[in-house]
């Protein structure tokens, strides 16, 4: 759980995932195992936000205005419109973006260490109804204040 001084949080699970060599393009069979996968490492993050203001609370942290999630993978697959399509089949609700690679997650983590918000950055592409990945979006951001 990483928050800001706007009493923003971002709730994330970390996920190692060797899948070098495990999908096969047309695999659509391993591809849902993935995708299920990392439903279930986005539902723990659902889970732990339900449960967010108590947690806070019993930290002494101050109570969260909003929230933002993701799940960082060692392996995560190329965000595109087919694989959207199949987050959308496997899940209740329309795809978000929630998924990164340790790469991205770094350069993220770099933007904070800049003075920008990690969890409103996260907010912010996550609700920006595109299905990019977080290291393009983030590359529209600059890299000093």
């Amino acid at each position: 759980m990483i928050g800001d001084n706007a009493d923003n949080y971002l709730v994330l699970e970390i996920t190692k995932r060797n899948l070098l060599g495990g999908i096969r393009y047309g695999d659509l069979a391993s591809l849902r195992r993935w995708i299920d996968e990392h439903l279930n490492k986005l539902e723990q993050v659902t889970s732990t936000i339900t449960h967010l203001h108590a947690i806070t609370a019993g930290d002494g942290r101050p109570t969260p205005l909003r929230t933002a999630r993701l799940v960082v993978a060692d392996h995560p697959l190329r965000q595109d419109i087919g694989l959207s399509a199949l987050f959308d089949a496997r899940s209740d609700n329309r795809h978000r973006p929630f998924l990164c690679g340790i790469s991205e997650f770094e350069v993220l983590i770099e933007r904070g260490k800049q003075g920008y918000s990690v969890p409103a950055i996260v907010h912010v592409w996550a609700g920006n109804n595109q299905d990019i990945s977080l290291g393009l979006f983030l590359s529209t951001y600059p890299s000093s204040r």
